[in-house]
């Protein structure tokens, strides 16, 4: 059997600024051409804290029989003129475990 393609429908609403701002979403996955009954809720943020270091936040959230499932990154970004580089954490929620693994990733401008 092969690996069927997947595929995510979802609106959003962000309200901020660039430097600041919470953006909220709700989709469905597509899963075989069919719509998936079970909303995925995603809350995420940026919050600039300083002229190169903002605090971010994204959170992935669905409810399937009561139990809540999940995925979440809790970090920072550096900001410099061509680079940027983004680091936390990185997890999962199921069944009430919250597990975590340090993330590093780096942007670089190739202008």
């Amino acid at each position: 059997t092969g690996i069927s393609p997947a595929n995510y429908l979802s609106g959003l609403v962000s309200v901020g600024t660039k430097n600041n701002h919470v953006t909220v979403s709700v989709g469905y996955g597509l899963l075989e051409g069919r719509l998936v009954d079970i909303p995925l809720v995603s809350v995420n943020t940026l919050q600039r804290i300083s002229k190169r270091t903002c605090i971010m936040v994204e959170n992935l959230l669905t409810v399937e029989e009561g139990e809540t499932y999940g995925l979440w990154t809790l970090g920072g970004r550096y900001i410099a003129r061509s680079l940027s580089i983004d680091y936390g954490v990185s997890g999962g929620i199921r069944e009430g475990t919250v597990l975590g693994i340090p993330v590093v990733g780096m942007n670089v401008a190739l202008n």
